[in-house]
């Protein structure tokens, strides 16, 4: 049984994670905290996963929660460290993410809720 739940729960991830992880980063602004956000929100819902009737909105709901302020993550206990060969890629999004970042928080909860 836990199988089967474990299966049905890694396949709403990999379907709903591209429009939650976009979701997040346009609301922070910053794509290393719209990871964690991602991964808190999706961490929690595991938990609830066997009475989630909607899991995309509940999951839409948890990261607009979570990306109001910085994530940390329970289960790190040291300072994040990442290494990167050359220059950071340039996101296609930066243009957009810096029009939202002039916004207030609710604001941009709307505005990416509704446009994007």
């Amino acid at each position: 049984m836990s199988a089967i739940r474990d299966q049905e729960y890694a396949t709403v991830v990999e379907r709903e994670r591209p429009l939650i992880q976009a979701t997040a980063y346009l609301l922070t602004g910053d794509p290393v905290q719209a990871e964690r956000a991602v991964q808190l929100v999706f961490a929690q819902l595991y938990g609830r996963w066997p009475g989630l009737r909607h899991p995309l909105l509940e999951a839409l709901r948890a990261v607009v929660r979570a990306a109001r302020t910085p994530v940390q993550l329970p289960w790190e206990d040291r300072r994040r460290v990442e290494l990167i060969d050359g220059p950071p890629p340039a996101l296609a999004a930066e243009p957009i993410v810096a029009d939202l970042r002039t916004l207030s928080y609710d604001q941009r909860v709307a505005i990416v809720l509704e446009c994007y």
